[in-house]
């Protein structure tokens, strides 16, 4: 994990992660992803990957689906690819029941 954020000359923390970065990671991927998958990529802490996925959800980017007790999944919708059963993103959530 990263230590201390870096900041800059007023004492304000220094944006490590742009949003946009994740979305671009969301769009690569053909599987909805968790906050942890965000975290461990970027390495930075999961609620630093929550905040950039709730920044993008709240913009309409993303979508998101919670699937137990404290899982959720995100994807893009902007119709950049399929979710992973091959419909068209931004048509609703992935179907993750188990069949």
């Amino acid at each position: 994990m990263p230590d201390e954020p870096d900041r800059d000359d007023r004492g304000q923390y220094v944006e490590t992660l742009p949003a946009e970065e994740v979305l671009a990671f969301l769009r690569r991927h053909d599987e909805p992803m968790t906050a942890t998958d965000v975290g461990e990529t970027f390495d930075v802490t999961n609620r630093t990957a929550l905040n950039k996925l709730e920044k993008l959800h709240d913009r309409g980017a993303i979508e998101r689906k919670q699937v137990g007790a404290r899982a959720v999944v995100w994807w893009t919708t902007d119709g950049s690819g399929s979710d992973p059963q091959g419909r068209s993103r931004g048509r609703g959530p992935p179907d993750t029941s188990r069949r």
